[in-house]
């Protein structure tokens, strides 16, 4: 009697720790899941704002060269067109 008890006692306690198991194994699998999926979301979204961003930064950049360059170009005709060769010698 005592012996089927502890084999009985022994059954439930495997039984518990196995659904304990699949409890946890079946919880904790979306949830990876779902991470995974958000933070490779996140990543890619990132990505594209910073891109983004360079890409704005660098057109400005370019603009403010281009206008320097305009600038300098029509200094450069000014005196051109005011002074004659001989002069700006």
């Amino acid at each position: 009697m005592e012996q089927t008890k502890n084999k009985n006692n022994g059954y439930y306690r495997l039984l518990t720790r196995k659904m304990i198991l699949t409890i946890i194994i079946v919880s904790f699998t979306p949830m990876t899941l779902v991470s995974s999926i958000i933070l490779y979301q996140f990543r890619i979204s990132y990505h594209e704002k910073v891109e983004a961003h360079l890409q704005e930064l660098v057109l400005k950049h370019k603009q403010t060269i281009d206008n320097f360059l305009k600038e300098k170009l029509g200094d450069i005709r000014f005196q051109a067109e005011t002074f004659c060769f001989d002069e700006l010698k």
